[in-house]
């Protein structure tokens, strides 16, 4: 959305205008023996994996909740159907598997 108002989103979240010179700084490579970099970028990727992981974990947890609630509305439909079956006289619904 952000790229239809000629706009490009920095790797710092920050929107700047397409034409504009990027920072001084982006695209060095790091320093030999530059281990604040280094660490940042791991912490950065642990981050990432805790919040990946969550997300993972969220999906997981609302699925089980919405297989219950399937599960017994199926429940309910079938005590409805045996109720039928017991109001018309009919034969028992064969077993569910």
């Amino acid at each position: 959305m952000v790229a239809s108002f000629a706009y490009r989103k920095e790797r710092d979240g920050s929107c700047v205008k397409k034409g504009a010179q990027p920072n001084d700084d982006e695209g060095q490579l790091p320093v030999e023996g530059d281990s604040s970099l280094l660490q940042s970028i791991l912490d950065r990727f642990d981050g990432l994996q805790t919040y990946v992981g969550e997300r993972f974990d969220a999906l997981e947890r609302q699925g089980d909740t919405r297989f219950d609630e399937m599960d017994s509305r199926i429940t309910k439909v079938e005590e409805d159907v045996t109720i039928i079956h017991d109001c018309l006289d009919l034969p028992p619904p064969p077993p569910s598997i």
